[in-house]
């Protein structure tokens, strides 16, 4: 069973529908066109054959598989989430949380699995509110492709008692906006790769700059502060770097024009 769409020609008599393949197998492959009508006639059906030497793009991006979380939480808990990925190239797991009819970034953490095509992720998730949380997970690869995203809601019928100390980027959930609103995230991963994200809901941008050990700005780049940032050190700069230590910080900008500058960093450079 194949999947359909909207041509966009109604009202057409004759005409041409760009139509676009994608190989989810090697070797060949059997298809059937059929258009519909609106009074729902069917056309004699076209068939052909074609052979994928490859596959495309979007299956070489990560999936998650399963999830097994449980619907009530009293405080925290760990949960597994199973995934493939083609590449093996995973280099981070981003939360999302659901406040006041809009979606925020809630960070996320490196699962430690690049080099691996399948496999589970555990997590843990932290109540910092009473009630209902409405959250949104997705993987993340060394390229920046994102995986299917996974929507969950759970109870929290407990708060923890470390809630204010625990931070999602460190692989929990928030579920406290308060503790969202000013936080910069930054690491570099296994792979690495480094990877920023923005918490919270009253940043608009964010511009991460790295330097030489003799302060010589070598990369500067924006991104909107939705947005994770996956960068890799070694294609983020016009010339080849050299093996050894860098340093860079984050500057996030609020919707008020209001700038927050990260802690000066280092980044460990071995190709």
């Amino acid at each position: 069973m194949g999947r359909g769409w909207d041509p966009q020609v109604r009202g057409l008599t004759r005409g041409t529908i760009l139509i676009s393949l994608q190989c989810v197998k090697l070797g060949m492959v059997t298809a059937r066109i059929i258009l519909i009508d609106e009074a729902g006639h069917y056309s004699e059906p076209f068939q052909f054959d074609y052979t994928c030497l490859s596959l495309g793009d979007a299956f070489l991006f990560p999936k998650i598989t399963s999830v097994d979380i449980p619907q009530k939480i009293n405080g925290s808990a760990t949960w597994e989430m199973g995934f493939s990925d083609p590449e093996g190239d995973v280099v981070f797991v981003q939360f999302s949380v659901f406040r006041n009819g809009s979606w925020f970034n809630a960070g996320g953490f490196d699962p430690q699995v690049f080099g691996k095509r399948s496999g589970v992720i555990s997590i843990i998730t932290i109540c910092q509110l009473l009630g209902p949380m409405k959250s949104k997970v997705v993987l993340v690869d060394k390229a920046g492709n994102f995986s299917n995203p996974f929507e969950f809601s759970i109870e929290c019928t407990g708060v923890a008692r470390n809630a204010l100390q625990s931070s999602p980027f460190g692989g929990a959930v928030s579920e406290n906006p308060s503790a969202l609103d000013s936080m910069i995230k930054s690491f570099q991963s296994r792979a690495g790769h480094l990877i920023v994200a923005i918490e919270g809901s009253s940043f608009s941008s964010f511009s991460v700059e790295i330097f030489d050990l003799h302060g010589q700005r070598i990369h500067h780049s924006m991104s909107k502060a939705s947005e994770t940032k996956v960068l890799n050190l070694s294609e983020a700069v016009e010339e080849r770097l050299a093996n050894g230590v860098y340093l860079y910080f984050v500057t996030a900008k609020k919707y008020d024009g209001t700038l927050v500058h990260s802690p000066i960093k280092k980044l460990i450079l071995l190709n």
